[in-house]
């Protein structure tokens, strides 16, 4: 999360792809970390929360650096990654949860 801390504040850059597909996919990523991480604790609502929460504080640093610009649509992207992730992990879990019964 340091990381994409610390990327957030670089200036940016021309992207090779979509800047709101990789919003969406780097969020995926730290949701399927944050899942790996704290396997006990539930998806929804507290992973999900506190990483929508890590994108608002994104958005909220870029707001007040000259060279960054903080946009809605980047944080929407975010908890899109964060739900989409969160719902396919869930349906995963709950699958490998049936077959080992």
């Amino acid at each position: 999360m340091f990381t994409v801390f610390c990327l957030a504040e670089l200036p940016p850059s021309t992207p090779l792809f979509n800047d709101k597909l990789m919003h969406f996919v780097a969020f995926a990523i730290l949701g399927v970390g944050a899942f790996l991480s704290w396997p006990r604790q539930p998806f929804f609502p507290r992973i999900a929360l506190a990483l929508a929460a890590y994108g608002a504080t994104i958005e909220v640093v870029q707001f007040f650096l000259p060279w960054r610009s903080a946009e809605w649509l980047d944080l929407a992207a975010d908890v899109a990654g964060v739900v989409v992730c969160g719902l396919m992990l869930t349906l995963i879990s709950r699958a490998v949860s049936r077959s080992n019964a």
